[in-house]
């Protein structure tokens, strides 16, 4: 791995907890949250390119358009089941999307809205450079 995907990576993992504490945050008492952490750190130990990988084949790629122009609404009612049927654990990644990043998301307020849109648009970002110094797009 060269240093620059390394460096992306990290950024990558880092940002995508950071998304994540914060919603945690706001929702101190939603378990599935945490639980939710949990799991992605179990992931990210196992192989640390997956979320990456993942975020940028099935989220950013196919919907850069609504996620560059900040249209929260496409990424609370996308329904991804379709996009991810073919994963492997595809059920529990679904399940971390809707119980972990939607249904918090459509129960904040504009403003923390306006953060978690920056958040994705910067993860998305990231995984877009990631796969670009990969040559993987």
């Amino acid at each position: 791995m060269s240093k620059a995907t390394s460096i992306l990576l990290k950024a990558f993992n880092k940002h995508i907890f950071d998304f994540l504490k914060d919603i945690q945050s706001i929702f101190p008492e939603n378990t599935e949250i945490k639980n939710s952490i949990d799991y992605l750190e179990t992931l990210k130990t196992a192989n640390p390119t997956l979320m990456i990988k993942i975020w940028y084949k099935f989220i950013y790629s196919p919907y850069s358009e609504p996620i560059d122009k900040g249209n929260i609404d496409f990424f609370l009612e996308k329904d991804y089941s379709q996009d991810l049927r073919n994963l492997p654990q595809s059920d529990k990644i679904l399940e971390v999307i809707d119980n972990s990043l939607r249904e918090p998301l459509k129960k904040m307020d504009g403003e923390n809205k306006a953060k978690c849109i920056k958040h994705i648009q910067l993860i998305s970002t990231i995984s877009s450079k990631y796969m670009e110094e990969k040559n993987e797009k």
